[in-house]
């Protein structure tokens, strides 16, 4: 069975569920079989190690029920959804940083820095602001002793309930809260900078136009940017792959990772463009600069270049693999592609090719 075919199905299966979350779950199962790939497996075997469809529905439909009977019981009860709004004329830098939650940027139409989060019995949400920079910071609760009643006397309940945290805190710390995510919405507009930092969850950013700089760095997980403007970008990631759709950085890209793939598609700036990872490959669709540097090991790079040939002076190297490209002097531009165990076949967008 192919990847299309296993999502298509499970689609089917869960048809009774509300289209914002059935495509939850659809995405969710597609990210998993993304990083089983990521990590070897070819597409066939990754759809194999997961379980059938009819159990994945029957559990899902199941917790569906559930947290609708929990939310209707607990409307009463106090909510430990926060939202903290603040005026982005205000604001000239944010920062959001993380343990084990992922963090979503999206704008909207509002005049409003908006972020809302969850707070959970295993984590600590601290807010700043100083001269025109908001901070959010979310940590993970530190673990303490089980033995702490102790010292108040001994209680085989209180024993057993620190024991009971102590496990919960370690899971959590180990699995993270990654349905439980950060959101940070901008106005369509933000005339500031904005960084971001987490820790074994994802980044994503969609429709973000920043008069400053982005940068954003994780681990563990993957980098995500969609119709980003911004004066200039910085991406970092580790163990996790890196994705730039129709992004604009206007005096500079920086996208750095291991052990994971770099996706760039319509990526442009007026200046450098730097894409490097290891272990993995790196693929272009129409990417853009006046000083383009790609590098990775072990993985090949492919794909388009705008321009024609002839504007780039051309530096391009790999071993035990074919390489598409001679260099050449003379260029206004620069392109330098390096790579090892991996071939390179990269093609201009303003050249006829035979």
């Amino acid at each position: 069975m192919t990847r299309e075919q296993f999502l298509e199905q499970l689609r089917q299966a869960l048809s009774g569920m509300k289209a914002e979350e059935l495509e939850g779950v659809i995405s969710y199962y597609d990210e998993m079989l993304d990083d089983r790939m990521e990590a070897g497996m070819t597409e066939e075997a990754a759809v194999n190690a997961m379980e059938p469809v009819q159990v994945i529905a029957a559990r899902v439909l199941s917790e569906a029920d559930v947290e609708a009977s929990a939310s209707e019981e607990g409307a009463a009860k106090e909510s430990k959804e926060q939202e903290i709004r603040r005026p982005a004329g205000d604001i000239r830098r944010l920062c959001v940083t993380a343990e084990n939650r992922r963090i979503v940027f999206r704008s909207e139409d509002t005049e409003e820095i908006i972020l809302r989060y969850s707070i959970e019995e295993n984590t600590i949400f601290e807010l700043h602001e100083d001269n025109g920079t908001l901070t959010l910071e979310c940590r993970c609760r530190p673990v303490t002793s089980c033995f702490t009643s102790v010292q108040n006397g001994f209680s085989l309940d209180g024993l057993l309930d620190g024991i009971g945290k102590f496990i919960n805190n370690i899971g959590n710390s180990i699995v993270g809260s990654d349905n439980a995510p950060i959101e940070v919405i901008l106005p369509k507009v933000y005339w500031g900078a904005v960084e971001a930092e987490s820790r074994n969850a994802r980044i994503t950013m969609e429709g973000i136009t920043c008069s400053q700089g982005i940068t954003l760095s994780t681990t563990n997980a993957r980098v995500v940017l969609s119709d980003v403007v911004a004066r200039e970008a910085s991406v970092h990631t580790t163990n996790g792959r890196i994705e730039l759709h129709d992004v604009y950085a206007r005096e500079g890209m920086n996208a750095g990772g291991t052990n994971g793939q770099i996706i760039a598609e319509n990526l442009n700036t007026d200046q450098k463009l730097r894409l490097a990872t290891t272990n993995g490959r790196v693929t272009l669709d129409n990417v853009s600069g006046q000083d383009i540097d790609i590098r990775t090991s072990n993985g090949s790079v492919s794909g388009t270049v705008h321009g024609e040939r002839e504007a780039f002076t051309i530096h391009s190297h790999t071993s035990n693999a074919g390489n598409n490209l001679m260099n050449r002097e003379g260029g206004d531009r620069k392109l330098n592609i390096v790579t090892s165990n991996g071939a390179v076949n990269v093609s201009f967008t303003g050249t006829q090719e035979a």
